[in-house]
């Protein structure tokens, strides 16, 4: 039997919190910068991150949302200043 073992570091840029749409789980900031670090169909919520790591085979990774990243969807979401930042998942 073989695992996954997933190490992915998500840089949410100035271009995504741009292009972002509040309150919207396949297009908020945190969603484009996933796309951006090379996942697939990536949806993100307060209480879970889930996206595909393969194009054409796999199941999805799921994830509690972290509590820093929370945070921040709380205050891009109710249009409070934020800034770039990164994360890390590892899986």
């Amino acid at each position: 039997m073989w695992s996954l073992h997933l190490h992915l570091v998500v840089n949410v840029t100035i271009e995504n919190i741009r292009e972002g749409i509040q309150g919207d789980m396949y297009q908020c900031p945190i969603a484009l910068a996933l796309l951006d670090a090379g996942v697939f169909d990536s949806q993100v919520t307060h209480d879970f991150i889930q996206f595909y790591p393969h194009r054409t085979y796999g199941p999805p990774v799921r994830i509690h949302t972290p509590k820093e990243v929370k945070e921040w969807i709380h205050s891009f979401d109710y249009e409070w200043p934020v800034s770039p930042f990164s994360f890390s998942i590892h899986e």
